[in-house]
């Protein structure tokens, strides 16, 4: 009996001042490997593998490439909304998220993030004080539910 193969699905998110680009590559219907290029030295980092969905059309990638924004459904049928440093999905930042409907997020500038929809708390998943540095705040701002930025703030978290 033959082996069965699975083609792969790539999507790309480039970074706007940094040379690299993020491929989330879905290998099969829930499974996908992330890989970070850095196009200067075009040299390749392989990452995670997550067992899962993510969403790429809800993705992005910062300006300097060091943060990526995701929506993500694990095998056990749960959501949540992530911010983590590619190649890896280890979650920085992350707030629940009730269905695909709403979530992910985009980056509006160098160190402003618009999230879509996310329940966020102001003490939600910070890093302990000793970590917290002017030079690692962002923003986190709330996207309206079509595409237009509410007044509400969510919550200014370090990274």
């Amino acid at each position: 009996m033959a082996v069965k193969q699975y083609r792969s699905r790539l999507h790309l998110l480039a970074a706007r001042e940094a040379p690299k680009i993020v491929i989330l590559q879905r290998k099969r219907a829930k499974l996908f490997h992330i890989v970070t290029v850095h196009t200067a030295s075009h040299s390749l980092a392989e990452g995670s593998w997550f067992r899962g969905k993510l969403y790429p059309l809800r993705c992005d990638l910062s300006f300097d490439a060091k943060f990526m924004v995701y929506l993500a459904m694990g095998a056990s049928g749960k959501t949540w909304n992530g911010l983590c440093r590619p190649p890896w999905l280890t979650t920085l930042l992350d707030a629940e998220n009730t269905g695909t409907w709403y979530g992910g997020g985009y980056f509006a500038g160098p160190r402003l993030l618009r999230s879509n929809r996310w329940r966020c708390a102001e003490q939600q998943s910070l890093p302990p004080p000793s970590i917290r540095s002017p030079a690692t705040m962002m923003t986190v701002g709330a996207a309206g539910p079509h595409g237009g930025i509410r007044s509400s703030r969510c919550a200014i978290s370090a990274i």
